[in-house]
This record gives C-alpha cells, sequence and structure tokens, in this order.
C-alpha cells in the first residue's frame, strides 16, 4: 500500500476494517466508483463516509486495479473538495492503474536477459496468432465480418472466464466447436 499521507492510510486501512466503502467496492465490483460527495454517502458506508469527511475527505474515486480483465486490487483517489474530477481525468486516472498493476503483476527482480525479451514477442506474437486464426475460423463458420467473430470469441472468453488466448488455442485446435461460440454470441 502506498498513500500521499497518513490520514489517507488510516483512512484505507478503515475501509479494510469495516469492510465497506469505495476502495473495498470497487475492488468486489470491479468497476470504478465515483463518490461526488461524500456527505451523500453515509447510507451506503455507514462507517467510513462519516469517517472520511472527518479527516476532511469530500469525493473519492475507487479505481480497481485489473490485469487481463481480473481485479486485483483498489485504489482511492480522495479530494478535498466535492465534486470529483472531470471524466478524462477519471479515464486516464483507470488507465495509469491498470498499467500499474500490469507491471506490478509482472514485476521480477532479475534483469532481462536477450533472450527473455526475445521469447516473450515469440509467445505474444503466436498467441496473436492464435486468435487471428480463430477469428477467421469464426468468421467462415458463422458468416461473420472479423470484428463480429473478434467479439464473438471475446465474449465467450469474457463469459467463461477464460483468457482470449485460451479459447483461441481451443477453437483452432478444433476442442472448442465454432458452434458454441456462436451460440453464446445469438444470446446476446
Amino acid at each position: 500500500m502506498a498513500v500521499t499521507e497518513d490520514q489517507a492510510a488510516f483512512l484505507e486501512f478503515f475501509q479494510l476494517q469495516a469492510d465497506e466503502g469505495p476502495c473495498v467496492d470497487a475492488f468486489r465490483e470491479g468497476r470504478r466508483i465515483d463518490v461526488p460527495d461524500l456527505e451523500d454517502s453515509h447510507d451506503q458506508w455507514p462507517q467510513v463516509a462519516p469517517y472520511a469527511v472527518r479527516q476532511g475527505y469530500r469525493s473519492v474515486h475507487g479505481l480497481p486495479l485489473r490485469v487481463h480483465r481480473q481485479t486485483v486490487g483498489a485504489v482511492n483517489l480522495l479530494l478535498r473538495r466535492p465534486g470529483g474530477l472531470p471524466r478524462l481525468d477519471l479515464e486516464v486516472a483507470q488507465a495509469l492503474a491498470d498499467v500499474t498493476a500490469f507491471a506490478l503483476v509482472n514485476w521480477s527482480a532479475e534483469p532481462l536477459r536477450p533472450s527473455d525479451v526475445s521469447n516473450r514477442v515469440q509467445a505474444a506474437l503466436a498467441a496473436k496468432a492464435a486468435v487471428d486464426m480463430a477469428t477467421g475460423m469464426l468468421a467462415e463458420s458463422g458468416d461473420l465480418s472479423m470484428a463480429e467473430a473478434r467479439a464473438a470469441l471475446r465474449g465467450y472468453a469474457d463469459r467463461y472466464h477464460q483468457r482470449l488466448v485460451d479459447t483461441a488455442h481451443s477453437v483452432v485446435r478444433r476442442g472448442l466447436p465454432a458452434a458454441d461460440i456462436l451460440a453464446v454470441a445469438r444470446e446476446k
């Protein structure tokens, strides 16, 4: 945990102890929680909102930390004025939170060797090729555009909480029939 001031650290800790608050909800729900005025949130978070206001915070944004669409943590942006941040600032903050989460999850104390970089690039290219092949197979099977086929593939992976590349490999290896993915896409 990192904070910019002691009061924020206490508020973060208090949310965890009370098991309520914007940060806790952002983690549980995997989405951004915007609270433009904490004074209006006493019913939603009866312990945390009054405490936050007493500490001088008037608005807050809880941002999920996500890696491959999986929430691995959350962070609060606490403001001392009501109203919250502008939409564009929040979109940038969420993008930075996602990049930070990805970097933390993939961080290694050992420096990368040139062969490590090469291996990672090859793995990324192979994953892209599998997704592209599966997309083409779905487009052909379902008479879909490439964009529609990719959306169907992603929708299936999301629905069954699978990585996109794993779903693509199943299609390419013919372990997952295209008809199953197309059926899920038609349900939407």
